[in-house]
């Protein structure tokens, strides 16, 4: 139906915001592009939120919150009320504004839209698990509760975004590539890994015992699984 391309390189990750009205497109530089889905020949903004390559987009279902992963090791969360409103002064200004003045004003803007940047915990003698890593996707449950991300090295990490804390760090047998939050359970999520597997958690099961491993594993694939997808029963 319509073509949208980012600004620079390729894309990787995408999602609708703003009740569907607009696109959001995350970059191999580090930018994500805003765009109204009526309108496919220039972005409406954009944000550069990234250092390295954007890997992951997703977006809370409520539709108040946007977090982004890459390459450089960080996963952010963006305030969708102030990327909104900054959506809407760059469409009422698009046909007066300088383009170069367009640019600065974007910088600054982009700058008040992030909410919360994290860095990484330093610790005296850290070993593997606890370095900084490549964040390969993330995900949010349904209630808004709780947070999950993957990394390149087999990490996966629990948060409490109500306290916007880390509560459990599970290891996989293999790398996750994707993991998604089941429609209708909030503390259940799955994984999909390099070695075909797909690997069923329970957040409350790993609290309660204190083991922060998989429940059941399931092998159905001879290579590495890159995406997952529920029905929206949450019976598939």
């Amino acid at each position: 139906l319509k073509e949208y391309k980012t600004g620079s390189g390729s894309c990787f990750s995408c999602c609708l915001i703003n009740d569907d009205q607009n696109l959001c497109m995350a970059s191999e530089h580090g930018s994500v592009y805003f765009w109204d889905m009526e309108d496919a020949e220039k972005p409406l903004m954009e944000m550069h939120a990234h250092a390295q390559i954007i890997y992951r987009t997703s977006v809370s279902l409520d539709g108040a919150w946007l977090v982004t992963s890459g390459e450089d090791k960080l996963t952010k969360v963006w305030n969708l009320k102030t990327v909104d409103a900054n959506i809407k002064i760059e469409k009422t200004k698009k046909a007066k504004a300088h383009p170069v003045e367009e640019a600065d004003d974007a910088l600054l803007e982009r700058e008040h839209a992030m909410l919360n940047e994290a860095e990484p915990e330093k610790l005296s003698e850290p070993d593997d698990s606890d370095m900084p890593d490549i964040v390969r996707s993330i995900a949010l449950s349904e209630d808004g509760i709780y947070g999950v991300s993957c990394s390149e090295h087999g990490n996966l990490l629990v948060w409490d975004l109500n306290k916007a804390e880390m509560i459990l760090r599970c290891r996989c047998p293999s790398v996750a590539r994707v993991v998604k939050f089941h429609p209708h359970q909030n503390t259940t999520f799955v994984t999909g890994c390099d070695d075909g597997f797909i690997r069923v958690f329970n957040i409350e099961e790993m609290l309660k015992l204190n083991v922060a491993v998989c429940s059941k594993e399931i092998g159905y694939h001879e290579l590495c699984i890159r995406s997952l997808r529920f029905a929206k029963d949450g019976v598939r």
